[in-house]
């Protein structure tokens, strides 16, 4: 009798490409900077990849290690890595994304105009302004004082003043903070009276 020569089947565990955690919003322009963890994957980490079209196009980045920093990114990317284990298929993770916002711009407003007391109508419009209009104001007393306005559109209607009133947009983009538009006003001036 005698024995053959061993062979060996060797088992490489499934690929498994692991979790990326916290999704982020930042603002464009503020040296932001943070670090991008891979956990619970299996296999060795080929390259991590970036997307900044929602995840149509993919482009490579050389990384091998189960962290990635980012710094200062400019517009919103996301993220997923590229993990394979011996000879088994290669695996991807979730994907997570890094919101850019732009920082927030009040805009210019447009219509000012002088009308006559108590029988008038028109409308102020917002313009350039960069993110959502959170409400407007309105001031009678030169802007020491101003008194909100529910209207979050681009466009803020006036009727019948009686006296010289100034207004301006809040605008907000995303978690980047809110601005003030330049001001309008609507000159009021007394009827005449013979």
């Amino acid at each position: 009798k005698d024995t053959s020569s061993t062979g060996v089947i060797y088992v490489n565990p499934k690929s498994v490409g692991g979790v990326l955690s916290v999704s982020d919003t930042i603002c464009v322009g503020n040296n932001n900077i943070g670090t991008l963890h891979l956990t619970g994957y299996t296999g060795a980490i080929q390259n991590w990849e970036s997307s900044t079209d929602g995840g149509y196009n993919w482009s490579s980045i050389a990384n091998t290690y189960d962290s990635l920093v980012y710094n200062n990114i400019t517009q919103t990317t996301s993220y997923r890595v590229k993990v394979k284990s011996g000879i088994c298929n290669t695996d991807t993770s979730n994907r997570i994304t890094i919101t850019v916002d732009p920082v927030a711009v009040g805009g210019t407003m447009t219509g000012s105009t002088t009308v006559c007391d108590t029988v008038n109508s028109g409308t102020l419009s917002l313009s350039g302004s960069v993110g959502a209009v959170q409400g407007w104001e309105s001031s009678t007393d030169g802007g020491t004082t101003w008194n909100p306005i529910v209207n979050t559109t681009t466009t803020q209607t006036y009727t019948n003043l009686t006296d010289t009133t100034w207004y301006r947009a809040i605008v907000m983009s995303g978690t980047c903070g809110k601005d003030t538009s330049s001001t309008g006003v609507i000159y009021v001036n007394p009827k005449s009276v013979g």
